[in-house]
């Protein structure tokens, strides 16, 4: 019998000669004992991917399947969107937009669980920064590819799965319908900070995705970590301590390192969405500020891009979204956005404007943003 470090020793091997599409059938030929041991799923794992689908699961699939015959024998999968941005930029508003149309199925923040041990201990010359790169990269490919696993094989909790992916439908029917009944798929994350992450997807067996790269004022963004979690927390990690106290408070040297952490990266990722071959086409610049002031015109654009029909029933619901009544309520989707635009200028202190303007200057020169409150 094969032992478990013989298997992966010939998952290195196929990977190195670069036989990923092979992966299942190598196995199955090579080592059929595995395929009734617990370790099967950690021993199929290529990459973090998981390459073979839970028995249960597919046979869920079949009945749906057949009870609800796809006009097409094969699966219709298509483009994977990414709104890629930072906390306080607007994301779960336009996610509650793009993410609408019955065609569509979304999922809100699935790279906010831990890193499996077992995905540490298969990558570890990679490091701790390449392993997160590779661990991203290897979760949105597997929401591209239909696949809702965790990397040893298992499925998601149940409460990981309610709190991360919107719709609410059992891990099942959302399968089914990503692979036969959905054209896209629609993540927004907080949590991806460098775009050239991204770069693995094909390699993990996405081929198809776009990024709505969404970028607001940082000036706007840090005022409003400070009054809405009292801290300027980033999605990933704290950049320093947590302050009950008021504005005045966060010290200079608190707000112009958040201020250097999150210009940095969107600056990085502006760059590599102009520059880089791979993402001409799949890369699209969003500011907050310009869907504030024309909604409807910069959504239906939005759509255009990434190849959705725009209905009447989508335009008012962008109308009637960004003009509601309601102006405070820091996880609000619905409000007066214009209100929310200039709402910062009447909040921020001069000392913190200074040290985010000096901080931030080339994203704000870039983006056309003009400097001061007046």
């Amino acid at each position: 019998m094969i032992t478990c470090g013989a298997c992966y020793l010939l998952l290195v091997v196929v990977y190195a000669r670069g036989l990923t599409t092979t992966l299942t059938t190598t196995l199955n030929t090579y080592i059929p004992e595995l395929q009734t041991t617990d370790k099967f799923h950690l021993v199929t794992s290529e990459m973090g991917a998981i390459v073979r689908e839970d028995m249960h699961e597919r046979k869920l699939l079949k009945a749906a399947e057949l009870k609800h015959p796809s006009p097409q024998s094969e699966s219709r999968v298509s483009p994977l969107t990414l709104i890629l941005t930072e906390s306080r930029h607007g994301s779960s508003w336009l996610l509650s937009v793009v993410g609408r149309p019955d065609n569509v199925l979304h999922f809100y923040e699935p790279l906010q669980d831990e890193i499996h041990d077992m995905f540490r201990n298969y990558h570890p010359e990679l490091g701790e920064s390449g392993v997160q790169a590779l661990y991203r990269a290897t979760k949105l490919a597997q929401i591209c590819r239909c696949q809702f696993y965790r990397y040893d094989g298992g499925p998601v909790s149940e409460t990981f799965w309610a709190r991360n992916y919107v719709e609410r439908r059992s891990r099942e029917e959302a399968a089914f319908d990503c692979k036969f009944n959905r054209t896209t798929r629609v993540v927004k994350t907080i949590r991806l900070y460098d775009v050239t992450d991204l770069e693995l997807l094909p390699e993990l067996g996405c081929l198809d995705f776009r990024v709505i790269h969404l970028i607001r004022d940082p000036r706007a963004v840090l005022v409003s970590r400070m009054l809405t979690f009292h801290e300027l927390y980033d999605g990933n990690r704290v950049l320093g301590p947590r302050i009950d106290g008021p504005m005045e408070d966060f010290s200079q040297e608190y707000v112009g390192r958040a201020a250097r952490d999150l210009c940095g990266h969107h600056l990085a990722n502006m760059q590599h969405g102009a520059q880089e071959p791979w993402l001409k086409g799949r890369y699209t610049r969003l500011l907050y500020e310009d869907i504030v002031r024309e909604p409807v015109g910069v959504v239906r654009r939005l759509f255009a891009f990434l190849g959705q029909p725009f209905t009447a029933t989508d335009e008012e619901f962008v109308y009637a979204s960004s003009h509601s009544n309601r102006t405070g309520g820091g996880y609000d989707v619905s409000k007066n956005s214009s209100h929310v635009l200039n709402e910062w200028k009447e909040k921020i202190l001069p000392r913190h404007l200074e040290i985010i303007e000096e901080s931030c200057k080339d994203v704000l020169l870039q983006l056309g943003y003009t400097f001061g409150i007046y």
